[in-house]
């Protein structure tokens, strides 16, 4: 991999792969379009530093076909999250001088809009406690990121194009999300009970108290909610997103802590009629310490 002064060029992007062969990667054409831009190929995209598609799977899905020493792959079958996707991502984009990460997951569509814009912002003098980048994220018409991590300790997705809030945190998901690499390495251990749940949240709020500010991108990209998004979790998942959402929370102020137990209450509620497990399940937590490490 080549590493370059500015836009695109100064920019890895870690490609989160889990149990999802590489034609069907969403983003995948596109960024082997632009790997073959960044090896001298002539077309309208702007280039990528590197690519880095840290697989999950518990069988290796395969490299993308782009002939390039652009592209690194990893296989990680024991499937650290998102979490150790991040971290190896960081020794990369340190060790090849790049300044800025772009977090990807599968499921997500990116578009030549989205890759201009960050070329153009990338490209031009940036201040230096500029970290994140935020694009506006959409699923089936609804807007799921960027959002607000409100004094109670919720996230609250909102549509940059009609109002974008002023004095709050702000969060995203991760996937399209960019962090300056700086910002990453600052931010340092990532606990380990946040391998996937509310890595984001936790993350981009960690940077931020760090003095980084975020802002906002005009790109809209696409993102393919998971089964798991839409369906309950099973028992192992809940209690990891349980634990990681208590995790977040403790980080938060006395409002957060405070108004926490009541909205597990009514969650437990809620579950109750039609998963007993998970519900119980929920309210254990209240009384539960909120777990950093295993």
């Amino acid at each position: 991999m080549v590493n370059s002064s500015g836009g695109l060029g100064s920019v890895l992007v870690v490609l989160v792969v889990y149990q999802r062969p590489w034609n069907l990667v969403h983003a995948g054409d596109l960024l082997e379009s632009a790997l073959a831009c960044a090896d001298g190929a002539h077309g309208p995209l702007p280039s990528i530093g590197g690519l880095l598609v840290y697989d999950n799977s518990r069988e290796p899905i395969g490299r993308p076909t782009t002939d390039t020493n652009r592209v690194d792959y990893f296989h990680a079958p024991s499937n650290g999250g998102t979490r150790a996707a991040y971290l190896h991502a960081l020794s990369l984009a340190k060790r090849l001088g790049l300044r800025w990460m772009v977090l990807l997951d599968h499921d997500t569509t990116l578009t030549l809009d989205y890759l201009r814009e960050l070329d153009d912002r990338l490209s031009s003098t940036l201040d230096a406690t500029l970290g994140l980048l935020f694009p506006r994220v959409v699923s089936g018409g609804k807007v799921l990121s960027p959002a607000v991590i409100s004094p109670w300790g919720t996230i609250a997705p909102f549509d940059p194009v009609v109002a974008a809030p002023v004095g709050q945190t702000l969060t995203a998901l991760a996937s399209g999300s960019v962090i300056r690499v700086d910002a990453l390495a600052a931010v340092g251990a990532i606990p380990s009970a946040l391998w996937l749940d509310y890595l984001d949240h936790w993350l981009f709020r960690e940077v931020q108290a760090l003095g980084y500010r975020a802002e906002l991108m005009k790109a809209t990209i696409h993102h393919e909610l998971s089964i798991m998004d839409r369906t309950p979790p099973e028992a192992a998942r809940l209690l990891n997103l349980l634990r990681a959402e208590r995790l977040f929370v403790d980080g938060l102020g006395c409002r957060a802590k405070a108004a926490y137990p009541v909205r597990m209450a009514m969650r437990a509620a809620r579950a109750l009629p039609h998963d007993r497990r998970a519900a119980w399940m929920i309210l254990s937590q209240l009384g539960a310490p909120a777990r950093v490490d295993d």
